[in-house]
């Protein structure tokens, strides 16, 4: 089973939440990108994007460094006073960087830094065009959770990026016409993942009635 989401940005310019059907129970959201840029729709699709499970993304830039990266990102997250539901995300497919050579230990700083401040395993998007020739297909990431990009029909299997042997969340479609938004890109998780990241509401309308050692009762009235 799976899950519907969307992702989202600027790009996608003011959004109608309440309009978004149900269907789509988790959204993702550009923060940040480099060590200076920062998604002018952010806060907004930050707050009224609750009610859905939520995660930020960062686009990781070769150019600067990890940390400051990393820093950035959280810094602009962390300002909203809510780092929402869903762990962060750092989006590799940046091809002004080089192939090869030093890439690997420029993402692994952003990577590392960014559950440092976080204090959650983030999540890589990228996609098997990007990962396999800009990292020469390096395998040390597998123990992250794949954000995977392929636009196919999810009846079909996506192209996974070297290392990996299944995705947790599957961009599918670039432009998908969802009420709300318009044409954007959507995504299926699975439900197990999806699941992972909910907290059980406690029973409505149930008390208990719990027996202290003493002998007195207590009433604790769930609402």
């Amino acid at each position: 089973m799976t899950v519907k989401g969307i992702d989202i940005s600027h790009w996608q310019g003011d959004i109608d939440w309440p309009a978004i059907p149900d269907e789509y129970k988790f959204a993702f959201t550009k923060a940040t990108e480099g060590t200076g840029f920062i998604d002018d729709k952010f806060s907004k699709n930050w707050f009224e994007s609750k009610g859905k499970l939520r995660g930020a993304y960062h686009f990781w830039r070769y150019a600067f460094d990890g940390t400051a990266q990393a820093e950035h990102f959280f810094d602009i997250v962390d300002s909203t006073g809510d780092l929402g539901e869903l762990p962060p995300v750092v989006d590799l497919e940046d091809t002004r960087s080089p192939k090869g050579g030093d890439i690997v230990p420029k993402m692994k700083r952003m990577l590392e830094k960014t559950e440092e401040l976080f204090g959650r395993k983030p999540i890589i998007y990228t996609a098997k065009w990007w990962w396999n020739p800009w990292t020469l297909s390096n395998k040390d990431f597998c123990d992250y959770d794949l954000w995977v990009a392929h636009y196919i029909p999810t009846w079909l299997k996506p192209y996974l990026p070297a290392g990996w042997i299944d995705w947790k969340v599957w961009q599918h479609s670039s432009s998908t016409n969802v009420p709300g938004i318009g044409r954007c890109d959507v995504n299926i998780a699975t439900d197990k993942w999806y699941q992972s990241f909910i907290t059980p509401a406690p029973p409505s309308g149930r008390t208990i009635t719990l027996i202290v050692p003493e002998g007195d009762k207590v009433d604790i009235q769930y609402e």
